[in-house]
C-alpha cells in the first residue's frame, strides 16, 4: 500500500489517497491490479475517475472483473453465478447458498460426478479401441450400477432447486382469512413492526398490503389481505376479490383463523381454497378462552396455535413455514441449486444417463452407452463452464452490474 497525492493530467490536486498494488496471478482477476481508497463524497470519486480514464484506463463492462476471472481460470462458471447470487441475495440463506458455492462447493459436486463418468467413458473408449492390448471389458451390469450411483448424486442436487429458487426469490406468501382474525397482526409480528393497521373494527384492511419479511433465512414476498366476508360496499368488494386473486397465486397460504369464535362459512370456504395447495392454518387470538379446536382444522397438514398479540407460538408457525418451504432446516453450507440455467444442465445430464441405463437394462453392449454418457459429460461440463458456449458465458455475465 502506498500514500501519495491523485493529481490530474494538468497536475491539479484531486486528493490524497492510498494506492494498493496487487500483483499477478495473486488477484481476484489474476491479473495485476491496482485499487485506490480515496476520501468519500461524489466529487472527488468522479475526478478520479476522470482522471483515471484522460490517462488511458478504460471503464469496465458489466461483470467485466468476474469474467476476467473466469477466463484466467480463477473461477469457474458456477462460482462466477455465484458472485452476482451473494451481491442480490434478498435473505440469509441465499446468501450462506452463494457463499458455498463461490467457495466451489458446487463446483466441487459436479466435477466429482463427472470425473466419474470421464473416467467409465475412457475406459469404454480404450476398450474398444485397444482391444488387443489386454484391457478388460467392462460389463454391462457393472456399468450400469455405476451410472446409477452417478444419476443418484444428480438427482439429490436437483432436489434442492425448490430451495434454493425460494431463497434467491423469495416465496410468494399470502395472509387470508375472514376479517379481525387478526390477519394484520400477524402480518406486523412477522414483519417486525407495525406494517398493517390493527383495529377492532372489521374490514379495516381493504387493499392489498405487501411486505418482504424473511423467516428463517428465506423471503415471504407477503400480502395481507382484506377479509373474506360479503362486502358491504364497493371498495370492500374490489377488496375481497384481489384477496381471492392473491390467494390464487399464492404459493404458500397462511390462513389465519380466530380462536376465540366458532367457525363460520366464511372460515369453511378459506379451507376449502386451502386444500391440497401449502397452507399453514394458524389458530390466533389463543391468549384468549379458546372456542375453535385443532380438530376442526384437519384438512391441514400443519396447523400452528398462536397469540399475534403476544408472539407466543411464533416459533412454531416459523418452523411450520420451513418445513413447507424448505423441507425442514438447510444445513449450513448446504449446496443449493439456484438458478435455471444450472437446474437445466443437471437435468440434461440425468436424462442422458437414464439412457444409458436403459439401453444396458435391454441388453445393449457397454459401448453402445457411450453418446449418452459423453452428453451428461458434456452437460454437466456446460454448468461449470468447460463446455459452455460464448453466448451463455456472455449471458451471464451480462446480468452482472457494472464494477463486479
Amino acid at each position: 500500500m502506498h500514500y501519495g497525492v491523485l493529481r490530474d493530467a494538468d497536475g491539479r490536486l484531486i486528493d490524497r489517497a492510498m494506492a494498493t498494488v496487487l500483483r499477478a496471478p495473486r488477484t481476484f482477476t489474476g491479473e495485476d491490479t491496482v485499487e485506490f481508497s480515496c476520501h468519500g463524497g461524489l466529487v472527488i470519486l468522479r475526478e478520479t475517475l476522470a482522471a483515471l480514464l484522460e490517462a488511458g484506463a478504460s471503464a469496465a463492462e458489466p461483470g467485466e472483473f468476474t469474467k476476467t476471472a473466469y477466463l484466467n481460470g480463477k473461477l469457474d462458471l458456477a462460482e462466477s453465478e455465484s458472485i452476482i447470487d451473494l451481491i442480490t441475495a434478498p435473505g440469509r440463506l441465499a446468501a450462506e447458498a452463494a457463499l458455498t458455492a463461490s467457495g466451489g462447493g458446487l463446483s466441487a459436486r459436479i466435477a466429482q460426478s463427472r470425473q466419474k463418468l470421464v473416467e467409465l467413458l475412457a475406459h469404454i473408449l480404450a476398450y474398444v479401441d485397444y482391444t488387443d492390448e489386454g484391457i478388460v471389458r467392462l460389463e454391462e451390469e457393472e456399468l450400469a450400477s455405476s451410472l446409477r450411483a452417478v444419476r443418484e448424486e444428480l438427482a439429490a442436487l436437483i432436489a434442492t432447486y425448490p430451495l434454493g429458487r425460494a431463497a434467491r426469490e423469495g416465496v410468494r406468501t399470502v395472509l387470508c382469512g375472514r376479517p379481525n382474525a387478526g390477519k394484520s397482526s400477524v402480518m406486523n409480528l412477522l414483519a417486525g413492526y407495525e406494517r398493517s393497521i390493527v383495529t377492532d373494527i372489521e374490514g379495516t384492511t381493504r387493499d392489498v398490503v405487501t411486505d418482504t419479511v424473511e423467516v428463517a433465512g428465506i423471503p415471504l414476498l407477503l400480502s395481507d389481505t382484506a377479509g373474506l366476508r360479503r362486502p358491504g360496499d364497493r371498495v370492500e368488494e374490489l377488496g375481497v376479490a384481489r384477496a381471492r386473486e392473491e390467494i390464487a397465486a399464492a404459493e404458500l397460504a397462511l390462513c389465519v383463523f380466530d380462536a376465540a369464535r366458532p367457525l363460520c362459512g366464511e372460515d369453511r370456504e378459506l379451507i376449502a381454497a386451502a386444500k391440497g395447495r401449502p397452507a399453514v392454518a394458524i389458530l390466533n387470538k389463543s391468549d384468549l378462552p379458546p372456542v375453535l379446536d385443532k380438530g376442526d382444522l384437519a384438512d391441514f397438514a400443519h396447523v400452528v396455535t398462536l397469540s399475534a398479540k403476544t408472539g407466543e407460538g411464533l416459533a412454531d408457525l416459523t418452523a411450520a413455514i420451513q418445513e413447507l418451504v424448505a423441507g425442514g432446516v438447510a444445513p449450513d453450507g448446504a449446496v443449493l441449486v439456484t438458478n435455471l440455467r444450472q437446474l437445466d444442465c443437471l437435468k440434461r445430464a440425468r436424462a442422458a444417463l437414464d439412457r444409458a441405463v436403459a439401453s444396458l437394462e435391454e441388453g445393449a453392449f457397454s459401448d453402445l452407452a457411450e453418446i449418452d454418457i459423453t452428453d451428461a459429460v458434456n452437460a454437466l461440463g456446460e454448468l461449470t463452464g468447460e463446455t459452455a458456449s460464448e453466448s451463455v458465458i456472455a449471458d451471464i455475465f451480462s446480468r452482472f452490474c457494472v464494477g463486479k
